[in-house]
């Protein structure tokens, strides 16, 4: 699966680079929830539960290693703390 990742580059720009150049950030809980079902191989309804823990602000991390997209942290809320 071929995910394109676009980002604005005054963004990472403005923010001197600290961040790698694949990046994006998602608001809303729905879609992170469509994303743990895509990356999982599950089929995605609108009825279906949410496959992990939302916190507002929660941190998910997802990379692209070995040929495939993983999730490596999950509703990081360290920075809350």
């Amino acid at each position: 699966m071929n995910i394109p990742v676009k980002f604005r580059s005054e963004w990472r720009e403005n923010n001197n680079g600290e961040i790698g150049p694949n990046v994006m950030l998602v608001a809303h809980g729905g879609v992170i929830n469509i994303i743990y079902y895509i990356i999982n191989g599950l089929k995605w309804s609108n009825k279906c539960a949410t496959l992990c823990e939302l916190s507002s602000t929660g941190i998910h991390t997802v990379e692209y290693i070995s040929g495939s997209w993983k999730i490596t942290d999950s509703n990081n809320i360290e920075h809350l703390q």
